[in-house]
């Protein structure tokens, strides 16, 4: 394929049409748990935007992860900055910067496969049956794992509350250690957490934050489909560009509004009712709030901002 006829190929692909066909697909994906779907879709992406790269692209996406990522590439709104930018590299006859765009034509032809597989649409919130067995999921979660057992703290390097009688099993700190290394029984020194970049820790069943203020360095995290309802552990991370927290009980996110490098959140499927801790959030670029009981105004003054909403 020639420079010309790869030009108007992609012409023809970035259509406003297309990328709507192909969010509601990636939506779809998401809603019905079909990961391997989205990771396949998100390799096809990474072979070609890393044309040309000396190094290849990180495939550690966790699936909220590579939704936000497939969903910031192919959200309609973005129509207009592709054709721009398909214009200047033909114009500049660079063939080489025009293929990193192709990786539509693999998407499109994929979308017309993965589409027979996919969950039916509800008429209601596109994703609500997936929420709604996640909680039922929590809901017969075994209560015996929830008792506390003093014994578990007694080699915490952390700091904890000693006037507490009882600490809850399932915080940060505890989850981590019991995905490291099997067991919770270990010890780990505060300094072990300061230069970890990226956590994946969605449905860990945690109930509470203490201890991932020692992250200082983490950068994306998915904290996705647990039992939080309090996030304020968050406000100190402020490197953090990428969050995921939908499938919890949060009712606040004023803690998020020290996070000026915050680029990515999912907020999904909590019980959040204001926005505007978000508002001066200036590298924001996306934010998922299904399921919420946001009010629109709030949306629309995001939206205004030229961040890309999910409600």
């Amino acid at each position: 394929m020639n420079l010309t006829s790869l030009y108007h190929k992609l012409v023809t692909a970035y259509t406003q049409e297309n990328l709507q066909k192909i969010t509601r697909t990636i939506i779809d994906l998401h809603k019905s748990k079909q990961t391997a779907a989205l990771m396949q879709l998100m390799t096809t992406v990474n072979e070609h935007q890393s044309c040309g790269q000396t190094s290849p692209p990180k495939n550690s996406d966790s699936d909220g992860r590579a939704f936000y990522r497939l969903m910031m590439t192919y959200h309609p709104d973005r129509l207009s900055v592709y054709r721009g930018e398909i214009d200047k590299l033909y114009a500049a006859k660079n063939f080489n910067g025009l293929q990193t765009y192709a990786h539509i034509f693999s998407v499109l032809e994929l979308e017309q496969t993965l589409v027979a597989v996919r969950t039916p649409r509800p008429p209601s919130s596109a994703y609500s049956d997936l929420w709604e067995t996640i909680r039922e999921e929590f809901d017969r979660y075994d209560q015996d794992e929830t008792l506390y057992d003093d014994e578990l703290y007694e080699d915490v390097s952390i700091d904890t509350d000693e006037t507490d009688e009882a600490t809850p099993r399932h915080t940060f700190y505890t989850v981590f250690k019991q995905q490291m290394y099997g067991t919770q029984n270990v010890e780990l020194p505060t300094y072990y957490f300061e230069d970890i970049e990226t956590l994946d820790l969605s449905g860990c069943e945690m109930e509470r934050l203490d201890g991932i203020q020692y992250c200082t360095q983490l950068v994306a995290v998915d904290l996705s489909n647990n039992r939080l309802d309090d996030i304020t552990e968050l406000a100190s991370l402020t490197q953090l560009q990428e969050i995921y927290l939908g499938g919890n009980r949060i009712g606040y996110v004023d803690g998020l509004a020290f996070l000026k490098n915050l680029r990515a959140v999912d907020l999904s499927f909590n019980d959040i009712d204001d926005l505007s801790p978000l508002f001066e959030l200036h590298r924001l670029e996306y934010v998922n709030v299904a399921g919420n009981p946001v009010p629109s105004r709030h949306i629309a003054l995001l939206q205004k901002k030229g961040i890309v909403v999910l409600s």
